[in-house]
């Protein structure tokens, strides 16, 4: 071997030696690649690795769902969801925000609880008044998305709300609840459907019902609500940012580059990045553990955008117009003008609206 060759090798060596080293220094690790939507989702979920969940939490059970997706055999939290409200006092309700994160627990992780945990919460689901609650469109679907799913689980059960309701009772007016929701995006619309804080909260009862629910209809009635809500978010996207104004949008949190502050109101953001991380103009650090955990639901998912939408969303069918206008709602009147009049003009370097 020539002294060159030595030296070259020797060099190599060093080199890789160094490499080694700096990449078991605290704080230095290989960049992750987020290039496609499968890793970041992998990369969200991986967030909420050992993460504790409380009883009763908001998003107690996404972050069950995500330790499960890390470990489908974590008896830890099977535990924990098969007692999530026990410290609900009784004649009280649950976290609503929780009903479909566990009807999703439940629907993909049945066989890991056992008959009597399956009991046990069931018992406590089946106290609650609220499952068929109207409050807003989100509070509406996040109850009837779950209240259908609880009544697809135990099919032959009675005592429902309280002892008023059989299993068949439940989950036909939960349904006939859901399709008429899902019917109304198409011809009246809601003010808060590109609000970048609630847009998500619509979004995730319809990823349970679209992963979990059995009856093609309603599998198909969830996809087309989803199909509905991102291709609405995509036409309506510049760089990250939902085109304003829109309802309950909270400009003060509409981030960029120069403006990310973790812990602000920004689920909408995060949704946009996992989908379409390419049109962006920034990178989030972490997921942050409040609103957050839409994206981890986002992820978790086997709903995905298609092409199309995905197109929308980058500016590769620009130029073009929105217009939004008053709904009528028949015997309920119209909506108030003020609220829902919209235009919207989308260029490749620019976007603006009025209303």
């Amino acid at each position: 071997m020539t002294n060159q060759n030595q030296w070259i090798r020797r060099r190599i060596a060093a080199l890789l030696a160094c490499g080694l080293i700096v990449s078991l220094l605290p704080g230095r690790t290989v960049a992750q690649d987020l290039s496609t939507v499968k890793t970041r989702a992998a990369w969200v979920i991986e967030q909420r690795r050992g993460e504790s969940i409380n009883p009763n939490a908001k998003f107690g059970a996404a972050i069950a769902l995500a330790r499960l997706e890390l470990n489908p055999n974590d008896a830890e939290v099977i535990d924990r969801i098969t007692h999530f409200y026990d410290n609900v006092p009784a004649g009280s309700n649950g976290q609503q925000f929780s009903y479909p994160g566990v009807a999703w627990v439940l629907g993909k992780y049945w066989e890991k609880f056992t008959p009597a945990q399956r009991d046990h919460l069931k018992a406590r689901l089946k106290d609650f008044s609220d499952l068929l609650g109207h409050g807003t469109e989100n509070h509406a679907i996040m109850k009837g998305a779950a209240a259908y799913l609880f009544a697809q689980y135990w099919p032959d059960e009675t005592g429902w709300v309280r002892g008023t309701m059989t299993s068949a009772q439940l989950g036909e007016k939960a349904r006939k609840q859901m399709i008429a929701t899902m019917r109304s995006l198409y011809d009246k619309g809601y003010a808060e459907n590109l609000s970048h804080n609630y847009l998500p909260v619509h979004l995730y009862p319809y990823y349970v019902l679209y992963d979990c629910a059995t009856d093609p209809e309603m599998k198909a009635a969830a996809d087309a609500a989803l199909h509905f809500h991102v291709a609405n978010m995509a036409a309506n996207h510049f760089e990250g940012v939902t085109i304003p104004p829109t309802q309950r949008d909270y400009p003060e949190t509409t981030w960029n580059t120069y403006t990310y502050e973790p812990g602000s109101r920004h689920a909408g953001h995060l949704i946009h990045w996992l989908y379409w991380a390419d049109a962006q103009n920034w990178t989030p650090a972490e997921i942050d553990r409040g609103d957050g955990n839409y994206v981890v639901y986002a992820a978790l998912s086997n709903w995905r955008p298609p092409v199309a939408i995905g197109s929308l969303a980058r500016g590769e069918t620009v130029p073009y117009e929105l217009t939004a206008s008053a709904a009528g709602f028949g015997f309920w009147g119209t909506g108030t003008p003020a609220d829902v009049l919209r235009y919207v003009y989308r260029d490749k370097l620019y976007a603006m609206g009025s209303g």
